[in-house]
């Protein structure tokens, strides 16, 4: 019995496009490993510094050297870095996982003995039965970053302010949490911050 779903699988997680080149499907596979080489390559250190700065939220504090102030690690921007590349992240794995159930799927249809599509059916076949999907994808993504980013950040911003006293931090995001009133008002907080630190940047 053939196995190209199997073998396909195992090679779509150890990088991505790997399955759908074993699957003939070159131009496919071929677009799944340029994104994974693009994120490796450009997003990875964003990703990794983004990261470290959201659990740390900096560790060079602003100090004062031969009579000149050195900034040292802003904690806001620090913040805002690290919720972006969380996002990021989960973007980029669900990507991945996309990229895992699509050779599986074309290696069972090569057991079965159908023909594999290639790039322009598959597009094809995309338009026809996935538009409504193709359309509302960037959308959403623009709506993770726009209005998701923002909301992390007002929670983590109030659990930041709040200090030590943990079950007044944890009520008071439940309740702007569960208070719509209090989305815009996070919103903008995040905005003012974002422009500020911004600001602050360019002075530096």
């Amino acid at each position: 019995m053939k196995c190209y779903s199997e073998k396909a699988s195992i090679l779509s997680i150890l990088f991505m496009g790997l399955g759908q080149l074993y699957n003939r499907q070159f131009g496919k596979g071929i677009l799944f490993a340029a994104v994974e080489i693009l994120f490796i390559v450009y997003m990875l250190p964003f990703v990794s510094r983004g990261l470290w700065g959201l659990v740390t939220l900096g560790e060079i504090p602003q100090r004062m050297e031969a009579g000149k102030i050195l900034p040292g690690d802003h904690s806001i921007f620090l913040m805002i870095y690290g919720i972006m590349s969380v996002l990021l992240l989960l973007v980029f794995a669900a990507i991945y996982v996309m990229n895992y159930f699509d050779a599986r799927r074309v290696g069972e249809q090569r057991d079965k003995g159908k023909p594999v599509k290639n790039i322009i059916n598959s597009i094809a076949t995309l338009y026809e039965k996935g538009f409504p999907y193709l359309v509302l994808t960037p959308a959403g993504i623009f709506l993770l970053f726009l209005t998701v980013l923002p909301l992390i950040f007002g929670i983590l911003s109030l659990l930041k302010e709040c200090g030590s006293n943990r079950i007044s931090s944890y009520s008071r995001v439940i309740y702007q949490i569960k208070s719509g009133r209090q989305l815009p008002r996070i919103r903008k907080s995040f905005c003012k911050q974002f422009f500020r630190c911004y600001k602050l940047g360019k002075q530096f």
